[in-house]
């Protein structure tokens, strides 16, 4: 999956429109995460939440800056480990560029990011 866009509809939209300021959007998308550490996810200022599902059968991790390696960053389990985070408990974690690296052999990650709509256009993009 590439990357799906799900417009926030709803009850649960108007919940988090009114707790992050704007209307949402859902991104869904699946990385394959190899052994050389490469960018997960660009820095989005307007990224409110995030999901990170590790869906591989080898251990990820996630870290924040270049040098995520084994042991050193957040771990994911291998068949479904996650980790979620949220920009009202989490600050500015949520809208950092994020980096990931497999370990042992490649593994399939699965993301979900809620966005605050119109503010701001994401790096890479």
């Amino acid at each position: 999956m590439a990357g799906a866009n799900h417009p926030g509809y709803g009850a649960a939209a108007q919940v988090a429109a009114a707790k992050f300021g704007g209307p949402v959007n859902e991104i869904e998308a699946e990385h394959t995460v190899t052994t050389t550490e490469t960018t997960l996810l660009n820095p989005d200022p307007e990224r409110v939440a995030l999901l990170v599902v590790n869906l591989g059968s080898n251990d990820v991790y996630l870290g924040y800056r270049p040098g995520t390696s084994a042991g050193k960053g957040i771990w994911l389990a291998p068949n479904g480990g996650s980790v979620t985070f949220d920009a009202e408990t989490d600050g500015v974690l949520t809208a950092r560029q994020v980096y990931a690296i497999a370990i042992g052999a490649s593994s399939t990650v699965f993301t979900l990011e809620v966005r605050r709509e119109g503010l701001s256009t994401p790096a890479g993009q």
